[in-house]
């Protein structure tokens, strides 16, 4: 009995955001860039919402003090970072061709490895989106050269884990992680 293919093909305007092109840059690339554009204006520009927002990740007992309306802030982060997340389905689906439940699910610890080695503190309250960005095309090269060297997906996911301790340890030892504007480490 042949198995049968649960994938369908989805209509063209399902896909543009994935496949199309304007001239030679696909039209991901740039939807990608806006919104790490936007998002470096919202949360690093000083709106209130990138304010509280750090506020809150930095240290929630001083946002609470400080008076900040911490609960409806993190439903605003909630909502924010639910947004990106739909916008990045998407782009995937779009890219694709189809759909599944399972599509991104080994995308976790490369993302985290882009963040971390980016800048951002674990804990929350440091970070750059420009920062991440540049972690996200780090670890893009590194994962196309582990694919390209012929290493399983385990060795993979070894190599990523061995790169968030690295970032970590650097930025412990040394204390590069700084805070915006202040000089001083966390």
């Amino acid at each position: 009995m042949a198995a049968r293919n649960n994938s369908i093909s989805l209509p063209p305007n399902h896909t543009y955001l994935g496949q199309a092109k304007w001239g030679i840059i696909p039209v991901s690339i740039v939807v990608a860039i806006l919104l790490v554009a936007v998002s470096d204006l919202l949360l690093y520009k000083r709106t209130k919402f990138g304010r509280y927002t750090i506020a809150l990740g930095a240290n929630r007992r001083a946002a609470i003090h400080a008076g900040i309306p911490v609960n409806r802030y993190k439903v605003y982060t909630y909502m924010f970072s639910g947004f990106m997340a739909a916008v990045a389905g998407l782009l995937h689906l779009g890219k694709l061709d189809t759909f599944s439940a399972f599509h991104a699910e080994g995308y976790l610890l490369p993302t985290i490895a882009a963040v971390v080695i980016g800048g951002t503190a674990l804990h929350g309250g440091l970070g750059r989106i420009w920062g991440s960005l540049a972690g996200a095309l780090f670890i893009t090269m590194v994962i196309n050269g582990l694919v390209v060297a012929g290493l399983s997906y385990f060795w993979q996911q070894v190599v990523l884990g061995m790169l968030i301790i690295l970032a970590v340890a650097v930025y412990t030892v040394t204390g590069l992680r700084r805070s915006p504007g202040t000089g001083k480490g966390p």
